[in-house]
């Protein structure tokens, strides 16, 4: 019981050290891990592995034009499937930065391979939220990727995804009614 559950242990502190939970808990199920040197044996493969992951993360350059007042800030949201977008809350990356000139850049590094898509938001008076009239129509200046312009509702994930391989840079207009 004792050996057990310091096995336990040691794995729970991998995936902290490493953040590479779903593989160590892989790794884990399929070797037993009952001794000093196995343990040692699954550090090296999760490092090995997890090095490899990293090695094949894209960098993304976000450029925001067409921002009409300084003030506030511009919102971000990254997205990588269609079931979340573009629900707040519900990006895998939620990026604010200072709108203090009329384009704006964004670095965003470590971004694994994959198709995204972007929806934006000038938060003109920094509460958190697109403000709206009573129709839906946003109040502040909006942008996704792709520069889709939407027609009576928000677009689907399919109109404004995009692939993200090694580096890409992607502009985006804001738009505003």
């Amino acid at each position: 019981m004792y050996r057990l559950r310091r096995v336990f242990q040691q794995t729970l502190i991998i995936r902290k050290i490493l953040q590479v939970k779903p593989f160590v808990i892989f790794v884990s199920k399929v070797i037993r891990v009952t001794e000093p040197a196995t343990m040692k044996y699954l550090i090296t493969i999760t490092l090995i592995f997890s090095l490899m992951a990293s090695a094949k993360a894209a960098n993304l350059t976000i450029t925001v034009t067409n921002i009409k007042e300084t003030k506030g800030r511009i919102v971000i949201g990254i997205f990588n499937n269609k079931e979340s977008f573009p629900k707040n809350g519900r990006e895998i990356k939620q990026l604010f930065i200072p709108a203090d000139a009329d384009e704006v850049t964004k670095n965003i590094t470590g971004l694994p391979d994959g198709e995204y898509a972007i929806a934006i938001y000038h938060d003109k008076n920094s509460d958190g939220v697109c403000n709206k009239n009573i129709l839906g129509i946003p109040q502040e200046g909006f942008g996704f990727s792709n520069n889709f312009k939407p027609r009576l509702k928000s677009p689907a994930f399919a109109d404004v995804k995009f692939n993200v391989k090694e580096n890409a840079h992607i502009l985006i207009k804001l738009l505003y009614f």
